[in-house]
């Protein structure tokens, strides 16, 4: 896991010298893949639910919009593989946050943490706190 991690969260120059892929761009290109894999996911399968016959034999060599019904099948089972597999890279990316969140939210461990990406302290809040007495 720690290998996927590293992967994506590398961060390489290009010639200029400029970051070429950074965590937030590699979180935003996932999210963007994983949006678009589950609009093709629900968008194959309201298709194949409204207008194909259900059963192996029936329809199974007619063309709906190009594509045999094989072929809706396999798009809609890769697309929602793919899916499954960048949702458990989302969360591993995402895993302290995840954590820190849910200790806030159930009250374990200190309170008044704040969850920054994958920074967990408290030093912000009472921070943020101090400043807000000192304006009274």
């Amino acid at each position: 896991m720690r290998n996927i991690l590293h992967i994506l969260s590398y961060q390489y120059k290009n010639e200029s010298g400029s970051e070429k892929l950074s965590r937030t761009r590699t979180n935003y290109l996932i999210d963007l893949i994983l949006t678009t894999l589950f609009f093709s996911v629900v968008g194959t399968g309201l298709f194949m639910y409204f207008f194909m016959p259900s059963g192996i034999p029936r329809g199974g060599q007619l063309v709906y919009i190009g594509l045999t019904k094989a072929t809706w099948i396999w798009i809609h089972s890769r697309a929602g593989i793919l899916m499954a597999t960048l949702t458990v890279v989302h969360l591993i990316l995402h895993w302290k946050w995840i954590v820190c969140t849910t200790k806030n939210f159930f009250g374990k461990g200190k309170k008044n943490l704040v969850c920054e990406g994958s920074k967990v302290t408290d030093e912000i809040q009472q921070e943020t706190c101090k400043s807000k007495i000192d304006k009274k």
